[in-house]
């Protein structure tokens, strides 16, 4: 154990900087362009080995000096002429007419979102050009697939997720389009971005720094004291249910190596429990639950020691914990028996209704485990919760479509966030010695290699997801497995150590630190670095108005007489026209003409001439509509 004295820290040093080296493995550092679009491909991941993928930094779906606006996992801000130019979606919509408010695009917005905007008439009206769906042409991509909605990160816009190797490289890529109307063309959107994404791939190996987040701590003038890192030293442990854990508990078992020098960390805290969970609890109801022993050697029917160790997982939940009961039997049967709920007399009054319930099919044999994964996973996905997992117990591996594992682990989340905890009861995998009869011994040598090869299946899901499997062969094992896993599910993975830093200094561009966090263990050190901004770094002009409130865009009534302002912003100096259009998409008259610089222009139009009805005013730059805003004239 490493001694807890300031002197030790002293040794790190001597260590790091002598013949000590730090522990080799697997890293890979990609950059990502903004103005690209084009796939980034890492190195061929071993098949079977655990990757570490954290995503960092910000970038710009608009021109360099409107700033960013824009990380890997969501668009947080928008420039405000954008919206004032009818070319990004408001918050909220009023239409002053009716009074009804219309809900836009709200920020922070998570680029896997499916919603296509505008999806009514009133709001095509506001934004007669575009078209967007961020799912489908919007935002950072990992093979193809936007990260998983697990919450914006406002401090330090640092995504992280595991992966399992495969033995193919990863694809990384930026995409960004727009839908024009009313040709419905894709139109590709990469001339005006800037920035870029920082991908670093680790492999994952014994006495492993994981930095989960990092976040500066300001004063009451805002100004920056100190520095939060959340940390952790995973271990392999086969006593926790996730496999693994946290051996960091005392701020001097690290180093942290920033802006030049070695910092003593003030405070740790370790420990913290999540104060709601939620799981989803999966329940074999097959035929063989009832006739079939927990194992060779125990001859407990599975029905009677599964009941009471499920409701005791149930038992132990907390008042504002959840939990989703889903039940399976053969190739048709998977059943939600309770949505997600806190009641646990409901939750335990439906188990034990499954000795009634199982299965009376005449498919004997048959176990739809997969597809009441996929079930599983896609509820627990919608799950709002921050901690959150999948419970298993089954007594046979799947044998009917999809039988192929892939499929399951296909559909788990890029970020890691639901592991699967698998119990396999009653799947003997020792052939019986006391056996004479040779149908008997033919029979029980095809039941153990089925189970085998599902142990097998269960066990790549369970490894995909971050979770575990347990092979269990002794009905007083089960109620310690479950309270097992309710325990370790709760627990935060990471300490949080705090250390105070110097305010930034403004006139060196200090915007961006580095940390490095250093663990020593017997032979070496092992290290990992992240960056976090300084309170130096530049706001983004936000497109929110000065009381923070979001921005409501009003379909404005003109009178007659009256002057409308027309927006207009160009990337270089062109000529412009506007069009005035009636109902029937008649033009009326030309109501501007001349060629405007570069840069935003707010146009005034004279009305006076203009009869009382709804208009539209079309802005062309160099022969091609640009925008449209509509006019409604009143007596």
């Amino acid at each position: 154990m490493f001694t807890k004295t300031h002197g030790m820290r002293l040794l790190l040093l001597i260590m790091i900087l002598g013949s000590f080296e730090l522990e080799a493995q697997f890293s890979q550092t990609l950059k990502i362009k903004a103005n690209s679009g084009k796939p980034v491909l890492s190195e061929i991941l071993k098949s079977g080995v655990e990757y570490r993928i954290t995503v960092t930094g910000e970038y710009s779906f608009w021109q360099e000096q409107l700033g960013n606006g824009v990380d890997a996992g969501y668009i947080y801000d928008v420039p405000q002429v954008l919206i004032d130019n009818d070319q990004w979606p408001a918050e909220e919509y009023i239409d002053v007419n009716t009074g009804e408010k219309y809900k836009g695009v709200v920020l922070p917005a998570w680029v896997g979102d499916s919603t296509t905007f505008p999806y009514n008439s009133f709001l095509r009206q506001q934004l007669p050009l575009y078209e967007f769906n961020f799912k489908k042409w919007t935002g950072f991509r990992v093979d193809n697939d936007p990260l998983l909605n697990t919450g914006y990160r406002k401090d330090d816009h640092q995504y992280q997720f595991t992966k399992i190797g495969t033995g193919v490289a990863v694809s990384f890529a930026i995409i960004d389009s727009v839908l024009v109307p009313p040709s419905e063309d894709l139109t590709p959107a990469y001339s005006d971005n800037s920035g870029e994404l920082t991908i670093t791939i680790e492999e994952i190996l014994p006495f492993n720094v994981n930095i989960c987040s990092t976040s500066p701590i300001l004063d009451s003038t805002k100004k920056m004291k100190g520095i939060r890192v959340d940390v952790s030293v995973l271990v392999t442990d086969t006593n926790k249910a996730t496999g693994k854990k946290n051996i960091l508990f005392d701020k001097n078992q690290v180093a942290i190596y920033e802006n030049g020098k070695f910092i003593c960390p003030d405070t740790i805290y370790c420990n913290k429990i999540v104060e709601a969970i939620s799981v989803a609890l999966v329940f074999d109801r097959t035929n063989s639950m009832e006739f079939g022993t927990v194992s060779n050697n125990d001859p407990t029917e599975r029905i009677n020691a599964a009941i009471p160790a499920v409701k005791s997982f149930v038992n132990n939940l907390g008042s504002k914990d959840k939990a989703l009961l889903l039940s399976f039997s053969d190739t048709n049967d998977v059943t939600l028996d309770k949505n997600w709920t806190s009641d646990k007399k409901q939750l335990n009054e439906e188990i034990d209704n499954y000795s009634k319930r199982l299965s009376q099919s005449e498919n004997v044999g048959q176990t739809a485990l997969h597809k009441a994964l996929k079930s599983a996973i896609s509820r627990t996905d919608l799950n709002e919760s921050r901690v959150k997992a999948i419970v298993v117990l089954s007594d046979g591996g799947d044998n009917v479509a999809p039988v192929n594992e892939q499929e399951v682990i296909d559909l788990l989340p890029k970020a890691g966030n639901i592991p699967i905890f698998i119990i396999a009861l009653g799947m003997d995998t020792v052939l019986k010695t006391n056996l004479t009869d040779s149908g008997s011994i033919q029979f029980d040598r095809e039941k153990v290699e089925i189970n085998i090869q599902g142990l097998s299946r269960m066990r790549k899901i369970a490894n995909a997801s971050k979770g575990r499997l347990f092979y269990v062969t002794e009905a007083n094992a089960l109620e310690n497995i479950y309270t097992l896993i309710s325990k370790d599910i709760r627990e935060e993975e990471c300490c949080t150590i705090e250390y105070a830093v110097e305010d930034c200094e403004k006139n060196l561009a200090d915007t961006v630190r580095t940390v490095m966090i250093y663990y020593p263990f017997e032979g070496g050190v092992t290290a990992r670095a992240t960056t976090y901004k300084t309170s130096c770094a530049k706001t983004f002009i936000s497109k929110r108005d000065a009381n923070g409130e979001p921005y409501s865009k009003v379909l404005k009534v003109k009178k007659n007489k009256a002057n409308t302002i027309v927006p207009i912003t160009l990337k270089s100096d062109n000529p412009v026209k506007i069009h005035v259009i009636d109902n029937t998409g008649k033009t009326i008259k030309t109501i501007f003409e001349a060629r405007l610089k570069k840069g935003t222009h707010a146009i005034s139009i004279d009305a006076k001439e203009l009869s009382a009805g709804t208009y539209k005013a079309q802005v062309f730059v160099k022969g091609k509509k640009l925008s449209q805003h509509e006019i409604t004239i009143q007596e």
